[in-house]
């Protein structure tokens, strides 16, 4: 934030090529990725551990056991488990850190050659200035943001790689200016005028100013810091941005911090310890106040006093300390350790690891970045995706094309019908000769658009052999499919390509490219403009989304072409492909001179005019233009995505897929992968042609449409009276909107001019049964018991409506029910099986995310600018007037609650899951509770932003069904264990109090008290994490067992309640017996009596006993780990006692040998540790073979347990019980008993 304000004050940076003076005025080149020094390392850590609630509340505890007057026991008892865990975070801390320096020494110490007065002299990358020309060269890292000023290639081209930046890996061509390739670098002076430092890494407008003259400069001559220099010898560069001011220092933002689901529950509940804690402190030093009064003066011998006012504050903290251990200062640490194991068992899983993807580092595993949100893997609710790279393979076909008004591909011959598996060039043997033949002028057009209009390089492999290297596959796919055609791509730099016309003659034509407007996601096109080198003519290649084209060749086509035209494209959207129009048209000379001075007037402008003065300028250039045709390529879906998504939605997710693809083509890939499945009704919202309706038309069809569709899904709530027409039951217009019909069509009558709004509800009650009021009540209802039971009804635990619908919405949709009707919209999302956003923008996609994730307003959008109101939203459709007479637009559901404003949250927040491949899908990414990046062929820069890395989708399916149940169920238990048994203790002391008149004394000893948590029960929380609440295949073959995670019935009040009433009935239990036994009158074996120390350690002994049998209960998997963990711990405990009873010098010295050869003492633990034991595992087992829980059965069933089947009928007792053999599907088993087998006791 504070070096942004800098930039913003610095201005227009001017940098003088070759100046000190210059680079005086700049920081240097030290790249800093640590974030520590020696000297504050111990401070900085300890204030960002201290910063954490938790930790100031140990830290609190362990200063008051200081004053003397209050502490009950010594205050090493919470000193060195606090400086333990602490340290253990430090050592960790420190320890990735120094990886850190390490990696900053060898950035920063590299040498480079460095211009100073007229030689190249060395230097350190950290030495480097703003101003200093550089050398690097070849498979150098670039040390700094440099000017290219000079390369070794003639023609001024140089290649980087950017993998260190976007993960792509193929080659980026840089060019530098032309009046700067045959300069002498010792010598040349100018200055280059450029925006502050910012973190774009795909702007740079500047200018050049250099022998009285101005030139642009783009991202084309800058070469970006951490990039390599590839196929070019060496090139000079001035360092224009340097240290923590380059493109790739800007860019270094701390991830978003993320909070797991389970967390917030553990402090939720921590906070509610705490009060009572207060509360127990309170009321204990109150009495305790009192019984002093009481005994004051009679008990001098026991150090009473007269009560003063300091014992009103003094007793009840003393009591606050005794009770500290109510919060264990344990189990954040052990939890970490666990996530961090977690973490590791992702990247062992063998099942998501891909040998093919990056085969030359030996294949791709799966990546944990995150490891702190492990457990909200077992409980995401909606999945959004992106389709293209993330649900398909991004491998790109050419499949069809339109051409000449007919299609060519996608149908055999003879036939009538569409197929997209025949290809153009696989309909006959000899199709590559066919094509090339042809040389009537609409084909030759196609081709030349197809092999020039386009920024594809070739590059030379190390073995001779060409390749073209592509910045999307959709290019490549193109530039081949043209190969095919006859047009071949033989050379290309940056100022002339070469093709060769195969098919005819052989002869090859250069084409001098003067101008290239690049495709980016906002103009959805891409122009070039060449000059054929044999014939003088200039000529516009065009080529973009069908709606950004058809506008454009309109005044050059006749309307039975353009609907030809459109009808082709439908039906390759209907297919599933991409579509892409293109276009062309002769420039005349004089037009491209005064068009030629216009560019380079705007290429000169400073900072963001610049962009706005060349979206003009291109606007000018970029129309009447002449149809060449459409392509359709084929991006096939990825090996088992609609298993992956099957499965899933059988675990009770919900799927989004967010795209920008057409509408027709988002249609049918949700089809094919699942998302739309058999005997689900579509729900389309679409504006339709905005050229055809007017904007208050536009805003009346989406409310129309926003109110059938919430009809069509809230009468699925109830079922069709006898004779009544089922009001869910509508057709599609070619408008998508619906009309309640029986069977049959019905077509979509032409809004008028007013609104249609709840004010007209006659007008709209032929096409609606309920209001969007009506709607947000339905759809918020519980489910009733005999619609739960339908999961082709109901979302089971949801209580949500999936009466089997599809929502699918086209972009410009989006932005208006986003801005318009957003609460009810987001009802309207959650009451759908799946949802399919087409034509959405990255920030479109954040904006969905926020609101499937919490249900609450983004406020800003994801441009940094506020959210306007209903008019600005109305103004992105098109011109914005005024109606007629009033002074702003008139909202056609402004009756409506929640209508042109942001109601209040509807839902609570929501775990969402976000998975996505490029660039554009980072912002979602991070939006999400959990973000997922693939590593793809658009880099990876979404696996890197994301939380976690995989390589395929399917591997969702073990990462969230098996890995996020592994990670929830052990958190939860290893999270409330640790309050059990510190609970225990705690309530031992408070009992204990009851027998010494409040006196706030201690029942424990410290350093016992200390080891407790510190290393006695210690192992069996940590090696749970090895724990598998049910086999890896039962939980893939049955995903709705994930729905117990999903609902969190781990971790609730009541379970966690239950582990805190079992400490205190252990306590009360173990401290009774002990008492009991051993009196004051008590002797041990040897006629020495027992003394305090002895009677404590008798109830510590019987407490240490049952940890191990109740560890042992509760786990599912006991592998060799935790079988050593959990019974070495008791000789460890009895050989502790041994050896600090034989110490002379404290005063448990002969403890030990006391207790150990007194029969009683053993009888008395072996009598609390069944009497403790014995009760909860009679209602364990009661539980377990009379009311056992889905996942229960499923572990069970998985390890071939023989009590599963009891005389040929399954154990369950219960309507649960059954629902969850149903599930399981246990009425397979039959009539005979389960074979037994082994269980299986491997781990993840």
């Amino acid at each position: 934030m504070g070096r942004d304000r800098e930039a913003a004050a610095e201005g227009i940076r001017v940098v003088e090529v070759g100046s000190a003076a210059c680079g005086a005025r700049y920081c240097d080149n030290t790249v800093t990725n640590s974030k520590y020094t020696l000297v504050t390392f111990l401070p900085l850590n300890f204030l960002e551990q201290f910063s954490r609630p938790l930790n100031q509340y140990f830290l609190l505890i362990a200063l008051l056991q200081f004053i003397s007057i209050i502490a009950p026991v010594n205050p090493l008892s919470t000193i060195l488990p606090l400086l333990l865990a602490f340290t253990l975070t430090a050592v960790k801390e420190g320890y990735d850190d120094k990886k850190r320096h390490a990696l900053d020494a060898v950035f920063n110490n590299r040498m480079y050659d460095v211009i100073q007065h007229g030689e190249l002299v060395q230097k350190r990358s950290r030495d480097i200035r703003v101003g200093d020309v550089v050398k690097v060269m070849q498979n150098s890292e670039i040390p700094c943001d440099l000017f290219l000023l000079k390369s070794s290639d003639p023609d001024g081209v140089a290649y980087i790689r950017t993998d260190n930046l976007d993960g792509e890996i193929d080659l980026k061509p840089r060019a530098c200016v032309p009046v700067l390739a045959a300069c002498d670098v010792f010598s040349v002076q100018g200055k280059l005028s450029c925006d502050p430092p910012n973190p774009r890494i795909y702007h740079f407008n500047s200018v050049l100013e250099v022998g009285g003259e101005r030139h642009s400069v783009t991202t084309q001559q800058l070469l970006l810091q951490s990039c390599f220099l590839q196929n070019t010898e060496y090139v000079y560069g001035v360092a224009v941005y340097t240290g923590g001011d380059t493109k790739c220092g800007r860019n270094k933002e701390s991830p978003p911090i993320k909070w797991a689901t389970v967390d917030k529950e553990i402090s939720r509940y921590s906070v509610r310890v705490f009060i009572f804690q207060l509360a127990i402190a309170f009321v204990m030093g109150l009495i305790g106040v009192i019984e002093l009064a009481k005994y004051g003066d009679d008990a001098w011998y026991l150090g009473f006093h007269k009560v003063s006012a300091i014992h009103y504050i003094a007793t009840p903290m003393r009591f606050f300390l005794l009770t500290s251990v109510m919060i264990p200062i344990s189990f954040k640490v052990i939890i970490d350790i666990s996530k961090y194991y977690i973490s590791l068992a992702i990247g062992w899983d063998a099942s998501m690891y891909d040998p093919n993807i990056d085969a030359e580092a030996g294949g791709t595993p799966a990546v944990a970045n995150n490891t702190a949100i492990a457990e909200d893997l077992g409980q995401i609710e909606s999945v959004l995706t992106d389709k293209t790279g993330t649900l398909t393979d991004n491998i790109m076909e050419f499949v069809a094309c339109s051409l000449g008004g007919q299609t060519c591909g996608g149908s055999k011959t003879g036939s009538a019908h569409f197929d997209p598996t025949v290809s153009v060039f696989s309909d006959s043997a000899n199709a590559e000769e066919r094509f090339s033949a042809r040389t009537d002028p609409a084909y030759t057009q196609f081709g030349l658009s197809l092999a020039l209009c386009h920024t594809v390089s070739i590059e030379t492999n190390a073995d001779g052999t060409t390749r073209y290297a592509a910045a999307s596959p959709d290019e490549e796919a193109l530039v081949k499919a043209a190969v095919k055609m006859g047009f071949s791509l033989r050379h290309r730099t940056k100022n002339v390509t070469t093709i060769a016309r195969t098919g005819t003659t052989g002869a090859t034509e250069e084409h001098e490219i003067l101008h290239v407007m690049e495709f980016d996601s906002d103009r959805k096109m891409m122009s070039i403009l060449l000059r054929n080198r044999g014939t003088g003519v200039v000529t516009l290649y065009t080529k973009g989304a069908d709606e950004r084209m058809l506008p454009l060749v309109r005044g050059r086509s006749t309307d039975k072409e353009v609907e030809t035209l459109e009808a082709h494209l439908r039906t390759f959207a209907s297919a599933g492909l991409r579509t892409l129009v293109l276009g062309y048209r002769d420039v005349p000379a004089d037009e491209y001179q005064a068009w030629s001075k216009k560019i380079e007037a705007a290429a000169v402008q400073p900072g963001d005019a610049r962009e706005v003065a060349l979206q003009k300028a291109y606007e000018e250039i970029e129309l009447d233009l002449t149809v060449s045709g459409a392509t359709a390529i084929e991006d096939k879906l990825q090996d088992g995505v609609p298993d992956t998504i099957a499965t899933l939605r059988r675990a009770n997710i919900r799927f989004w897929m967010l795209t920008g693809d057409k509408f027709e083509t988002a249609k049918q890939i949700s089809r094919s992968c699942g998302l739309w499945a058999e005997g689900e009704e579509l729900l389309p919202l679409q504006l339709g042609p905005a050229a055809s309706m007017s904007e208050d038309q536009l805003l009346s069809k989406l409310y129309h449409d926003l109110t059938a569709a919430a009809a069509a899904v809230a009468a699925r709530k109830r079922p069709p009276a006898a004779g009544e027409r089922d009001p869910g039951a509508r057709v599609l217009s070619p408008y998508g909107t619906f009309a309640p019909v029986v069977h049959g069509e019905a077509s979509y009558a032409e809004l008028p001019s007013q609104a249609h709004g709840p004010a007209n509800q006659s007008t709209s009650s032929s096409t609606s049964s309920v209001s969007l009021k009506d709607f947000s009540e339905v759809t918020n209802r519980k489910p009733t018991a005999s619609s739960s039971s339908d999961r082709s009804d109901t979302i089971s635990g949801s209580g949500l409506a999936c009466a089997g619908h599809v929502l699918i919405v086209e972009g410009r949709a989006v932005q208006l029910l986003l801005d318009t009707y957003y609460e009810q919209f987001r009802a309207l999302c959650n009451s759908v099986n799946s949802v399919v956003c087409c034509r959405v923008t990255p920030g479109q996609k954040a904006s969905l995310t926020a609101m499937a994730k919490s249900g609450e307003t983004p406020h800003p959008d994801f441009t940094g600018n506020a959210r306007n109101s209903q008019e600005d939203a109305l103004a992105r459709l098109g011109d914005f007037q005024s109606l007629e007479g009033a002074g702003k637009r008139a909202c056609p559901g402004a009756a409506l609650p929640g209508c042109c404003k942001r109601g209040p949250k509807a839902a609570p927040p929501r775990r969402v899951l976000s998975i996505g491949d490029g660039g554009n899908d980072v912002s979602m990414i991070q939006e999400a509770t959990i973000g997922v990046g693939i590593v793809g062929k658009e880099g990876r820069q979404a696996s890197r932003a994301a939380d976690y890395s995989i390589a395929r989708f399917r591997f969702l399916k073990p990462l969230l069904l098996v890995h996020g149940q592994y990670s929830y169920q052990r958190s939860c238990y290893i999270a409330q264990y640790c309050f059990y048994k510190s609970m225990l203790l705690a309530f031992i002391q408070i009992i204990f109090n009851w027998f010494a008149t409040f006196s706030g004394v201690s029942y424990w000893n410290s350093l016992l008290l200390t080891a407790w948590n510190g290393a006695f029960t210690l192992p069996a929380p940590f090696l749970y994490v090895l724990d598998r609440c049910a086999p890896r295949e039962r939980l893939m073959e049955s995903p709705e067992l994930y729905k117990a995670a999903q609902s969190g019935e781990a971790l609730t009040g009541d379970t966690f309640a239950m582990c805190l009433l079992l400490g205190v009935f252990h306590g009360m239990t173990s401290l009774l017996v002990t008492l009991i036994v051993f009196n004051g009158d008590s002797v041990s074996h040897a006629g020495d009596p027992m003394d305090f120390n002895s009677i404590f350690t008798v109830t510590y002994t019987a407490l240490i006993m049952i940890q191990a049998w109740i560890v042992v209960l509760d786990s599912h998997t006991l592998t060799v780990p935790n079988l050593l963990g959990i019974f070495l711990m008791p000789p460890f405990y009895l050989a502790f006692v041994a050896a600090y009873g034989a110490q002379k010098w404290s005063d448990y010295y002969g403890v030990g040998t006391r207790l150990f050869n007194d029969p009683a003492v053993w009888l008395t633990v072996i009598v609390i540790t069944v009497a403790l034991f014995a009760p909860y595992m009679f209602v364990k087992s009661y539980y377990l073979n009379y009311n056992p829980t889905p996942m229960q059965l499923a572990y069970l069933r998985g390890a071939g347990h023989p009590t599963l089947t009891s005389h040929g009928k399954p154990v369950y007792h219960n309507v649960q019980s059954a629902e969850a053999a149903t599930v399981l599907h246990l009425d397979e088993v039959g009539t005979g008993d389960v074979p037994w087998r082994e269980p299986d006791r491997s781990t993840v």
